[in-house]
């Protein structure tokens, strides 16, 4: 068996560099790691081991040493070849966003969709099978879940979810490699339980008032005290908390979100507002009660620092 040469998917600053196998094998236990929440740890593997085969190939190769002499090189569709269509999508679409799928007969290469570009001619990547002839399962065209096979919202929905444990996985990947002091510090986060202990701290004067004591802060507390007790007691779903303006809904409902926590031994909590007037707001609030640290804000009035130049997977 002939040796199959260095194909490298990155390279830093210093000069170091990531193979392709070190960097696909890397992203597939993060998006093995990510979709296992939602039964479908092994279809997130394959996805994250086919998502850059393409970089198998010379005229890639060409590129990641002389970027300035060589242009930009599709990497991604080449995965997508070697699947089905839904997780093919999740892949052709890792790095430009999920495409329209088009049309399987009509659709044309050039036309920007999924189907189009399953008909582009892209460079030769054919060494990926032997480079990964180890870690791949070839019966990897069959974990598509029941549930999505028959289109609709369901399936539409699962590629969604998919399709973000792939791109995360990529990006903390490459970011490891290429700036491992920045990822390092990205599981700086507090507990749970630490958590819990500053809502604490927050609440104690509601809990514990001294003096003469509103009536408004006596509501304030009662619905308190009971969304706490609720998150305790009730099971996962879906719940409603209707409560007049002034009644300290921001404070209660993060009081039952951590309490759901506990109870049911939950790993985060998501806050979905629909202003983003309110989320700078709901977002300071949080922040001054758990820790600036500890609260991440994703929404249109948030500008990101980053050098996507040193740091493309």
């Amino acid at each position: 068996m002939s040796e199959i040469k260095k194909y490298v998917a990155h390279i830093d600053l210093d000069g170091n560099e990531q193979s392709v196998k070190e960097h696909l094998i890397g992203t597939a236990k993060k998006t093995e790691e990510f979709a296992a929440e939602f039964g479908c740890g092994e279809i997130g593997y394959h996805c994250g081991l086919l998502h850059d085969v393409g970089k198998y190939s010379d005229a890639f190769q060409k590129r990641i040493h002389n970027p300035e002499k060589y242009g930009k090189i599709d990497h991604s569709t080449a995965g997508a070849k070697e699947t089905k269509p839904l997780e093919g999508m999740v892949i052709a679409g890792h790095h430009s966003g999920l495409m329209n799928g088009g049309n399987k007969i009509t659709s044309y290469a050039g036309d920007k969709t999924f189907f189009g570009r399953m008909k582009s001619v892209i460079p030769d990547y054919s060494d990926w099978k032997k480079d990964l002839s180890e870690e791949i399962n070839y019966n990897y065209k069959m974990l598509q879940p029941d549930f999505t096979r028959k289109g609709g919202f369901s399936a539409a929905f699962f590629m969604r979810m998919l399709y973000s444990c792939l791109v995360d996985a990529d990006y903390l990947d490459t970011e490891c490699f290429m700036n491992k002091e920045k990822a390092d510090n990205r599981s700086g986060y507090d507990t749970f339980e630490i958590l819990r202990k500053k809502f604490d701290e927050y609440i104690g004067p509601w809990l514990n008032p001294t003096g003469l004591i509103k009536p408004l802060y006596q509501c304030r507390t009662k619905i308190l005290r009971e969304c706490m007790q609720k998150g305790e007691e009730l099971p996962k779903g879906l719940y409603t908390l209707t409560v007049p303006t002034g009644g300290g809904k921001t404070t209660a409902s993060m009081g039952f979100a951590l309490h759901q926590v506990k109870a049911h031994e939950m790993k985060r909590i998501i806050y979905v507002i629909p202003y983003t007037s309110i989320i700078d707001q709901t977002a300071e609030t949080f922040s001054s009660i758990l820790g600036r640290h500890n609260v991440v804000e994703h929404h249109s009035g948030v500008l990101l620092d980053s050098d996507e130049n040193n740091c493309d997977p």
